[in-house]
Formats: structure tokens, sequence, C-alpha cells
């Protein structure tokens, strides 16, 4: 098959490298290895950042909506068997160059979230709501459109909020890529010095996310204050909340490791002892069952996605605090702490994750989905 992406990577007016990201890239690279023709149209930033393989055709645009006939010109050069368009923009943009490619091709869009959660964030108006649901159902009408739900309870939003018939939707949960996993013991020892943490008795706290309200990075500073043994927070991630960060943690006396973006961050959440996901709300909550995947444990927000991702999980290992005061985060950090990890606990640990969320049959439900949608 030919197939191509459309991704604007990321939000909030800037290029960002988290976890949708990585799913672009991962599923493109997967398809590429089987065979398929794949293309990524996104930012040059994007391609920077992501470190394809040369059998992904690389096409450097902004996704802006300047771009629809650039990129309908390039769907159709290309003769593309299926579209997959990723995040708001992407689908609104790729969606629109679609129409002005003048062929109905198979598409598959994937918010990564839905429109009612990005609405609640950012207090959408009325009005905007009203044309952007519009925009999102035009675009599902025909037979070979269907947009894929990355969790039960991302489902449930397309089809209740955001308006999709269930007809028009795939359920796909998220996948993790092999890289995460476990270290070695001595690799693990080399990733915490590398960190500047040599000292195995004090604890390194990690959130990986953009810095932004959604990912709510303070309120993981402000939980690092009240642990009972002063970890070390390493955050990695970048965004318009990063002077935000720093005050929190000069007025809480934080030990904060600021290593801006970083386009993967399996050894940082390998050497970790806890990974800190306050989110307002996900999709799904990829960087909570990656850091699972490396044997580490999780402390998160009790959201729905994040609840789905995490469901079955031990609590000793993966704790959702429907709280957001820091007091409440910090004892669910501390218990979680107080768990004794050994290489098997970790092992089993990852064992567990690659079973539920192994990245092969993920990538067998998009490639069917696409050549479903292409024979119809």
């Amino acid at each position: 098959m030919r197939i191509i992406h459309v991704t604007p990577a990321g939000g909030f007016g800037r290029v960002q490298y988290g976890g949708a990201e990585r799913a672009v890239a991962d599923l493109a690279t997967a398809a590429a290895d089987r065979g398929h023709e794949v293309t990524i149209v996104a930012p040059s930033a994007y391609f920077a950042a992501a470190g394809l393989p040369p059998a992904v055709a690389q096409i450097p645009m902004a996704v802006a909506p300047r771009d629809a006939s650039a990129i309908a010109r390039r769907i159709a050069r290309a003769d593309a068997d299926v579209v997959v368009l990723h995040l708001l923009r992407g689908v609104l943009v790729g969606g629109l160059a679609l129409r002005l490619s003048g062929q109905r091709r198979a598409c598959v869009t994937n918010l990564h979230n839905s429109l009612q959660q990005a609405f609640d964030d950012a207090d959408a108006s009325a009005f905007r709501r009203l044309l952007l649901r519009r925009a999102l159902r035009a675009l599902h009408t025909g037979p070979r459109t269907v947009s894929v739900a990355i969790s039960a309870s991302n489902l449930h939003d397309l089809v209740t909020h955001d308006g999709l018939p269930v007809t028009k939707t795939a359920l796909i949960p998220n996948w993790v890529h092999e890289r995460f996993r476990p270290l070695p013991e001595p690799e693990r020892k080399q990733a915490r010095v590398a960190l500047g943490v040599p000292d195995a008795t004090r604890p390194i706290v990690l959130f990986a996310g953009r810095l932004e309200r959604q990912k709510d990075p303070v309120l993981a500073v402000a939980t690092a204050a009240r642990m009972r043994t002063a970890p070390v927070l390493v955050v990695a991630g970048a965004g318009s909340l990063r002077d935000a960060v720093l005050r929190e943690a000069r007025g809480s006396d934080v030990d904060v490791r600021l290593l801006g973006h970083l386009s993967n961050v399996e050894q940082q959440m390998a050497a970790a002892d806890l990974l800190l996901v306050p989110s307002r709300y996900e999709g799904f909550g990829r960087v909570a069952v990656e850091a699972l995947a490396t044997g580490t444990p999780v402390v998160a927000a009790d959201v729905p996605g994040l609840r789905d991702a995490l469901d079955g999980f031990a609590a000793t290992d993966a704790r959702l605090e429907g709280s957001r005061d820091p007091a409440a985060w910090a004892r669910s950090a501390d218990s979680l702490l107080d768990t004794e990890r050994t290489p098997a606990t970790r092992g089993a640990l990852a064992a567990q994750v690659a079973a539920r969320y192994g990245a092969e049959q993920a990538v067998d439900q998009y490639l069917d989905l696409y050549e479903t949608l292409r024979r119809r």
C-alpha cells in the first residue's frame, strides 16, 4: 500500500515531539519495514526529532491551512491508497487537502484525544465547538473514512460528545515500542550517573511531557516538594510553563533537573524510581505504560484515558490519584517508593506490558483497517 501520514506535530503554537508524535513515527516505520510505501508530511523540526529510517519518505511542511493545496498535490502525485491524519490541525488541514485532491481516498483520522477534551482545556466558545464538530463530522461522511480511538474512553468521547457515528470509529489502543525495556543493573547505574544522581538511596522522580497546562508539570514539582525523602525531579520536556516550573521549584526548594525536549526518554525512564503523570486529561496516556515497560512505577491522574491504560496493573506498580492536592500525590509517590524493586520485578512488569501493549498487534490492526478501507 501507499500510505501518507499528515501531522502538525504538537500544538500550542510550537512543534513538539511527545507520545502522539512517537506513535506516528513508530507506525510509519513499522509499515515501511513490512514493505509498504510510507510518507510523512510534517514540519521539518519533527523529522529532526524523529530519526526516521530512509525507507520512510519525508516531506517537510508546516501543515497549516495555507499548505492544504500543496498537500493535496503530494497526495495526488503519490496516488496514495490511504491518507492518515493526526491531531486536530492535521485532521482539519489534511481533510481539506483530500477534498482538493479531487478523489475519494481511504482516510484514517486520529485526534489522539477528542474535541471534547480540547474544548474543556481551552475553554472554547460555543460557536467554535459547533464549527469544529461540524467539520469533523463532514470529513467522516464517506464510506472510506474512519476515526481511530486510542482507548475505550476516547471512543466514548468521539461518539457521545464529538458526534461521530460509532460505525465511523475503530478502537485501536496505543502500544509500547520494544525500546522501552528495563536496563541491566550496570547500565541503569550508568544512566543514573548521567542524570547526576549516583546515590542509589536518593530517588529519581521523572516528569516526561510537554510543559503545558494539560500535563500540569507544576503539580509534579509541588508533589516532589512534599515527598518524605527529597527526590531529584527530572523534567523531560519543553513548553510555555518552563518559567512556572522553575518558580515553583525555587519556592519549594526542590532539586529539579530540566532536560528540555528529548526525542526518546527510555533511558531516563529506566533510570528513574518513579514517574509522575499529573495530566488534566489524556486520550490514552502513552508515557505511563512506557514507564511501566521499563519497570518503573507510575502515579497518574485518575482521568479516563489513563484509567483505561493502567487498568489491570497492580496498585504497587501503577496508582491513580483522583485529587489534585500535591500532599495526596506525595503520599501516593511515597507508597510506591516503599515497594522494593528488583531486576526480577522490573522484568515481570515489563513482560506484563508487552503482553498487553505489544506493537506488532497494534500495527496489524492499523494495516488491516487501511486495507479494509482501501477495498471499499
